[in-house]
């Protein structure tokens, strides 16, 4: 009788090799449906009780919240620095990494494409 192992792919193959033998994994189940999986691996075989599954299935629902709610930052800040239709960054992103780049700037003489004299540009 074969014993399972935490990655069993990699054991007909010799050239990877994992001494892990014990995983416990469980779905981070949001809102939206699953955002997630959070697993568990040890080198000890038969490393987790029905304990570490218990606490583990305890948070998973507020860990998947968390997730779902950093997926949703992220996507309106994106959705913020670029437009809808084009995918393009925005007037208003454009805007904020000039002002960050011209605070930056040590020296705001901007000079003409013709070589004419540079003039100075006032920061707001």
């Amino acid at each position: 009788m074969a014993i399972p192992e935490a990655e069993a792919g990699y054991v007909g193959d010799p050239s990877r090799f994992t001494t892990l033998r014990s995983t416990l994994a469980v779905p981070l189940e949001g809102l939206n449906g699953v955002v997630g999986v959070l697993a568990m691996y040890r080198t000890d075989r038969d490393a987790f009780s029905p304990d570490h599954l218990r606490i583990l299935l305890a948070v998973s629902s507020k860990i998947a919240l968390s997730v779902e709610n950093a997926l949703k930052y992220q996507q309106a800040e994106d959705s913020a620095t670029t437009d809808y239709l084009t995918g393009l960054p925005n007037a208003a992103h454009c805007s904020s990494i000039f002002r960050a780049n011209w605070r930056a700037a040590p020296d705001r003489n901007l000079a003409c494409r013709d070589g004419v004299r540079p003039r100075q540009l006032q920061a707001d």
